[in-house]
């Protein structure tokens, strides 16, 4: 095996490998240096959210296949749900009927504003807890509870059936018209319907009762206030029967039998009167004629007395010589004598007659006008008890037409709002329909996904590319080292010699060109410090692939192990050392003033030597000797190339030690998985420690190790990565 090594390390082969290399690595390097020049920020940031959804594709077609699979899954489990509706209507009477027509035009903005709050109202109290309650017992939904349960269960039952209820209780408005629905969702169409019409079933018929409530109590009401009144009106007419018993003696006799009397009498009493007068006209004309010697004609004519008109009427004919047969004179005058006599006498005994029936008239018209006068005040009074008992009556009248009324209404007693339409089982579902949901669930889960894909992005703290790795650690990388296989890890010498094309035979020698060029002809540039900042940076194989390409162009080549390290090379590279028994430790060797020869060994045939500084506890002793200043500088002039493998920062504070005393420190970052944070503080540690300012920044380089080259390519960092992965 060793001689295939050597024969491997042929001087044709290798310059014929490097001059391609570096042909091709310019060519590259020029073409994706042109890329980069031609994007702008605003390109690269997109360009760079295009890259992380194309390398992330997988995590955001998982979140799309676990999106879509969830929405069929709910979809699944949440089936179609259905709504159905009943219809209520508010009757025009509630707000005036035809008669709101008939008033001023004013008053409809306030029967608008009646009508939103009746409305209104009647919604409140559909979604009242006491009808929803209500309609859940009449559908059996609510469990009776027994005598001995407590309130509080019954009260949790309620609110918890209540809860379940009200989210898929739909109680609106139809548009602006004075219907109202009341609609109600659930996977069942007929239990939708039935819970639907429940609910404004309930709501009328509790409305029919406590309208009919009302009415029978105001029929209780008016019945009690018609028996005050019906007791009244009796009692009206019990005064009007007894104020005539008492007032009416005869029930022949009243106020217009009185008023006759009355006008009878005086009218009797106008002709005796009247009578009267005559007579004593005549006796005042009689006794004037007699004092002025009236003649006996006109004693007969102011008398009135026809027989003595008569008997002067034969004396003046006897006295021109009238009929013999007359009586004498003498007794004519006898005779006249005795006819006044006896006229003056009736006419004073007839005035006597009338003076004494004018008074008895007069007392009998007094009587009767007193008579009539308590007559008419009786009279007044039994028509005032009379009107009384008549109002009382008509308003008793009233009274049951308005009980007949009220009892009607109380037969037919209906509230404001009546059922327009029971609700139907709906055939149709009221939900999206499923196969609307494929699409919009997958475009919302598909943006999820590549949301979940940045952030995750954004919150990789690690490092992939050579760009970041630069700019996070504030020192150039030189090169990436692909990933090995575990095959690959075991014959590492094999794939270097035999394989150059391979990739990671490319990484080496890209690395070794860009960093070991100048150390042959300078002595001051020979050794190189590679480190990490934590175990496991795959520093240690890197250490021996550099020297193992060093070794190819026949440099002699001194492997310093400061501390014990561990990797599948530098196991294969140890089996090959030879074990003289003169071989002593370096610490040995410094204190005994030993040659330096006796601490090295070589690795096989090879012009690599190895050189161990000792174990982690004698390292510290080691470094601070001051012999080991001589050493190095031994080394220095002995051999072409020295690669120190030191011990990772944070796991050794001696690695610090060593920064000042290389030439160049190679610093290993695991690719993906070495926080920038952490190997940005393992760099500023080394900075710290480096005093020699001379050589500027490029004496700290690094390196990304463990690369994932087919994971790396889709990062499209335009760096050695692609590279590598287009020449596989």
């Amino acid at each position: 095996m060793r001689n295939a090594v050597l024969d491997a390390f042929s001087e044709s082969n290798r310059r014929s490998q490097i001059l391609a290399a570096e042909a091709g690595y310019a060519d590259a390097w020029a073409r994706f240096g042109s890329a980069e020049q031609r994007q702008t920020d605003g390109l690269t940031a997109i360009w760079r959210i295009f890259n992380t959804l194309l390398r992330r594709w997988r995590l955001v077609a998982y979140t799309v296949l676990a999106g879509t699979a969830a929405a069929l899954l709910a979809m699944i489990i949440f089936p179609p749900s259905y709504m159905a509706t009943a219809q209520l209507i508010l009757d025009d009477q509630s707000f005036g009927g035809t008669d709101a027509s008939k008033l001023n035009f004013r008053l409809s903005p306030f029967s608008s504003e009646a009508e939103a709050a009746a409305i209104d109202t009647h919604i409140s109290a559909l979604m009242s807890d006491g009808n929803l309650l209500n309609a859940l017992r009449s559908l059996g939904a609510l469990k009776d509870y027994a005598t001995g349960s407590t309130d509080e269960e019954r009260r949790i039952a309620e609110n918890a059936a209540l809860l379940r209820l009200r989210p898929n209780l739909k109680i609106h408005q139809e548009r602006r018209s004075r219907i109202i629905g009341v609609g109600y969702v659930n996977s069942d169409p007929a239990k939708a319907a039935r819970f639907a019409n429940a609910v404004a079933q309930v709501y009328l018929d509790t409305l029919k009762h406590d309208k009919r409530e009302d009415a029978e109590q105001a029929l209780r009401r008016f019945d009690q206030h018609l028996a005050d009144v019906r007791k009244e009106v009796t009692q009206a007419e019990r005064d009007v029967h007894t104020f005539r018993q008492a007032h009416t003696a005869d029930g022949a006799t009243g106020p217009g039998q009185t008023e006759l009397q009355i006008a009878q009498a005086a009218r009797q009493l106008a002709l005796l009167k009247s009578d009267s007068a005559a007579g004593q006209k005549k006796l005042q004309d009689f006794h004037s004629l007699r004092q002025n010697g009236g003649t006996t004609s006109d004693f007969a004519k102011a008398l009135g007395s026809a027989r003595l008109q008569e008997l002067a009427d034969i004396a003046t004919r006897k006295l021109h010589g009238g009929d013999k047969a007359d009586p004498s004179l003498p007794a004519l005058l006898r005779s006249m004598d005795a006819e006044v006599s006896a006229t003056t006498s009736r006419l004073e005994m007839e005035q006597a007659t009338y003076d004494s029936q004018i008074q008895s008239i007069e007392g009998n018209l007094s009587l009767l006008r007193s008579t009539a006068a308590q007559t008419n005040n009786d009279t007044i009074a039994l028509q005032g008890l009379e009107r009384n008992a008549s109002a009382l009556g008509q308003v008793y009248e009233s009274l049951l037409r308005q009980r007949q009324d009220l009892l009607d209404r109380v037969k037919s007693a209906e509230p404001d709002i009546r059922l327009l339409a029971f609700a139907e089982v709906p055939v149709r579902a009221t939900s999206f329909n499923r196969l609307y949901l494929f699409p919009p669930a997958l475009i919302a889960f598909l943006l999820f996904g590549c949301m979940i894909a940045l952030t995750v992005e954004r919150l990789d703290h690690t490092l992939h590319g050579e760009r970041e790795t630069a700019e996070a650690l504030g020192v150039p990388c030189v090169g990436i080292l692909p990933r090995l296989t575990t095959y690959e890890q075991k014959s590492i010498f094999r794939l270097l010699a035999e394989s150059p094309r391979a990739p990671y035979s490319k990484a080496i020698r890209h690395i070794f060109i860009g960093t070991a060029p100048q150390f042959r002809n300078d002595p001051d540039h020979k050794i190189v410090l590679i480190t990490s900042s934590v175990p496991g940076e795959e520093k240690t194989n890197l250490a021996w692939s550099l020297a193992l390409s060093a070794a190819q162009l026949r440099w002699s080549v001194l492997v310093v192990e400061a501390g014990h390290q561990a990797a599948s090379l530098r196991s294969h590279a140890l089996k090959l050392m030879e074990r003289p028994s003169s071989v002593h430790p370096l610490a040995d060797v410094m204190a005994n003033h030993r040659p330096l020869t006796s601490a090295i060994r070589p690795v096989g045939t090879s012009s690599i030597g190895f050189l161990s500084l000792g174990a982690d506890a004698d390292l510290l002793n080691v470094i601070t000797d001051p012999a080991f200043a001589g050493v190095l500088s031994q080394i220095r002039d002995a051999y072409d190339l020295v690669i120190v493998d030191a011990p990772s920062v944070f796991d050794s504070s001696e690695a610090r030690l060593l920064v000042n005393k290389v030439d160049k420190v190679l610093f290993a970052v695991r690719w993906g998985k070495t926080p920038r944070e952490m190997a940005a503080r393992a760099v500023e540690m080394i900075r710290a420690r480096d005093h020699d300012d001379s050589s500027g920044i490029d004496k700290i380089v690094s390196i990304l190790t463990t690369v994932d080259i087919q994971q790396h390519a889709r990062y499209r960092f335009a760096d050695q990565g692609d590279f590598l992965t287009m020449n596989s």
